[in-house]
Formats: structure tokens, C-alpha cells, sequence
């Protein structure tokens, strides 16, 4: 499902809905390589609203993620914490 309409010719409690969900961001702690993060990512009916983020406490697998993100255009972004 995705969103088609523009937000002003949504009904106003779609609006609402588009609204918060622009407001919004979701994070997987220990991400690893990312899979996850970068499929929720993808296949989001949300593009664009809702921000999809991994974190990680190894460099390496941030890196090897953030890479495989860049490589598929994936709007997932990765960090190291």
C-alpha cells in the first residue's frame, strides 16, 4: 500500500495520520549487517515518513551496512553507538 495522494487531498483524519507517522523513526539496536533495518526500509508503505535507523556497537558491521544500504538506494541509515 502506498501513499498516492497528496497530504491535502487526504481526508482530515488520513492527514492526521500522514502527519504523525512524518514525525516518525524507527531504530533496531544491534543491527549487525542490517538486513532488517534496510528491508523494513524498503518495504515500507511509508516512504519517505517514517525513518528507518540501525545501531551497532561494531564498526565494521555499521560500515558493511551502511555500504549495502548505499548500494541497493536504501533509505536506511546506520550508526555506531
Amino acid at each position: 500500500m502506498a501513499v498516492e495522494s497528496s497530504k491535502s487531498s487526504l481526508p482530515g483524519c488520513h492527514r492526521c495520520i500522514v502527519r504523525v507517522l512524518s514525525q516518525c523513526a524507527s531504530s533496531t539496536w544491534g543491527c549487525g549487517v542490517g538486513y532488517v533495518t534496510r528491508w523494513l526500509a524498503n518495504n515500507s508503505p511509508w516512504e519517505g515518513m517514517v525513518h528507518f535507523y540501525g545501531v551497532d556497537l561494531d564498526p565494521t558491521l555499521v560500515e558493511f551496512a551502511t555500504q549495502q544500504a548505499t548500494r541497493e538506494g536504501s533509505q536506511a541509515r546506520f550508526c555506531l553507538r
